[in-house]
Protein backbone atom coordinates (compact mmCIF):
# COMPACT_ATOMS: atom_id res chain seq x y z
CA UNK A 1 0.00 0.00 0.00
CA UNK A 2 1.20 3.48 -0.81
CA UNK A 3 1.42 6.31 1.65
CA UNK A 4 -1.80 8.15 2.35
CA UNK A 5 -2.08 11.62 0.93
CA UNK A 6 -2.25 14.42 3.49
CA UNK A 7 -5.46 16.35 3.79
CA UNK A 8 -5.37 19.20 1.22
CA UNK A 9 -8.06 21.11 3.13
CA UNK A 10 -5.70 21.57 6.06
CA UNK A 11 -2.94 22.90 3.75
CA UNK A 12 -5.40 25.48 2.38
CA UNK A 13 -6.42 26.37 5.94
CA UNK A 14 -2.78 26.77 7.01
CA UNK A 15 -2.10 29.04 4.05
CA UNK A 16 -5.12 31.20 4.89
CA UNK A 17 -4.17 31.47 8.58
CA UNK A 18 -0.61 32.45 7.66
CA UNK A 19 -1.78 35.21 5.32
CA UNK A 20 -4.50 36.39 7.69
CA UNK A 21 -2.15 36.66 10.67
CA UNK A 22 0.30 38.78 8.67
CA UNK A 23 -2.50 40.99 7.37
CA UNK A 24 -4.00 41.49 10.84
CA UNK A 25 -0.61 42.36 12.30
CA UNK A 26 -0.03 45.04 9.66
CA UNK A 27 -3.54 46.56 9.60
CA UNK A 28 -4.92 46.42 13.16
CA UNK A 29 -3.40 49.15 15.35
CA UNK A 30 -2.08 48.63 18.86
CA UNK A 31 -1.74 45.49 20.94
CA UNK A 32 -5.02 44.01 19.71
CA UNK A 33 -3.48 43.19 16.33
CA UNK A 34 -0.52 41.44 17.95
CA UNK A 35 -2.75 39.33 20.18
CA UNK A 36 -5.11 38.40 17.31
CA UNK A 37 -2.15 37.47 15.09
CA UNK A 38 -0.76 35.33 17.93
CA UNK A 39 -4.11 33.55 18.26
CA UNK A 40 -4.13 32.81 14.52
CA UNK A 41 -0.53 31.59 14.73
CA UNK A 42 -1.44 29.26 17.60
CA UNK A 43 -4.38 27.96 15.60
CA UNK A 44 -2.06 27.39 12.62
CA UNK A 45 0.35 25.31 14.73
CA UNK A 46 -2.50 23.23 16.15
CA UNK A 47 -4.02 22.57 12.70
CA UNK A 48 -0.59 21.47 11.47
CA UNK A 49 -0.22 19.05 14.38
CA UNK A 50 -3.72 17.63 14.01
CA UNK A 51 -3.41 17.04 10.27
CA UNK A 52 0.25 15.96 10.52
CA UNK A 53 1.40 18.55 7.97
CA UNK A 54 4.86 20.04 8.42
CA UNK A 55 5.10 23.80 8.32
CA UNK A 56 7.72 25.24 5.99
CA UNK A 57 11.03 26.47 7.38
CA UNK A 58 10.24 30.13 6.58
CA UNK A 59 6.85 29.92 8.31
CA UNK A 60 8.38 28.30 11.40
CA UNK A 61 10.98 31.05 11.59
CA UNK A 62 8.27 33.73 11.43
CA UNK A 63 6.36 32.27 14.41
CA UNK A 64 7.34 32.85 18.05
CA UNK A 65 7.89 29.63 19.98
CA UNK A 66 6.36 31.13 23.12
CA UNK A 67 3.14 32.86 22.08
CA UNK A 68 2.97 31.74 18.40
CA UNK A 69 2.76 35.38 17.32
CA UNK A 70 4.06 36.54 13.96
CA UNK A 71 7.58 37.96 14.31
CA UNK A 72 7.84 41.04 12.12
CA UNK A 73 10.90 43.26 12.57
CA UNK A 74 10.04 46.63 14.06
CA UNK A 75 6.37 45.76 14.60
CA UNK A 76 6.25 42.73 16.88
CA UNK A 77 9.93 41.78 17.25
CA UNK A 78 13.36 43.28 17.83
CA UNK A 79 16.16 42.02 15.59
CA UNK A 80 19.89 42.09 16.40
CA UNK A 81 22.96 40.48 14.89
CA UNK A 82 25.86 39.13 16.89
CA UNK A 83 28.08 36.21 17.71
CA UNK A 84 31.70 35.38 16.96
CA UNK A 85 33.18 36.19 13.54
CA UNK A 86 32.90 32.64 12.24
CA UNK A 87 29.29 32.09 13.41
CA UNK A 88 27.29 35.27 12.88
CA UNK A 89 23.69 34.89 13.98
CA UNK A 90 20.43 36.78 14.02
CA UNK A 91 18.73 37.21 17.39
CA UNK A 92 14.98 37.86 17.26
CA UNK A 93 13.11 38.71 20.47
CA UNK A 94 9.30 38.78 20.62
CA UNK A 95 7.72 41.98 21.97
CA UNK A 96 4.72 40.09 23.38
CA UNK A 97 6.33 37.32 25.46
CA UNK A 98 10.05 38.28 25.31
CA UNK A 99 11.02 34.86 23.89
CA UNK A 100 14.25 34.85 21.87
CA UNK A 101 15.12 32.90 18.73
CA UNK A 102 18.57 32.60 17.17
CA UNK A 103 19.48 31.62 13.63
CA UNK A 104 22.88 31.24 11.99
CA UNK A 105 23.34 33.46 8.96
CA UNK A 106 25.13 30.71 7.03
CA UNK A 107 23.93 27.13 6.78
CA UNK A 108 26.26 24.45 8.11
CA UNK A 109 28.56 23.04 5.45
CA UNK A 110 27.86 19.39 6.32
CA UNK A 111 24.10 19.82 5.94
CA UNK A 112 22.61 17.46 3.35
CA UNK A 113 19.34 18.03 1.57
CA UNK A 114 16.67 15.46 2.45
CA UNK A 115 15.15 15.50 -1.02
CA UNK A 116 18.45 14.39 -2.60
CA UNK A 117 18.15 10.94 -1.00
CA UNK A 118 14.62 10.22 -2.25
CA UNK A 119 14.20 8.45 -5.56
Amino acid sequence: MGARKKNPESAIRLNFLNQASSCVLNNVPGGAGKVLAAAMGHHMVEVGKKSQVRLEKEIKRRLCKGCHGVLLAGVSADVKTGGPANQKMIKISCNICQTQKRFLLEEKKGHKDRTAHKK
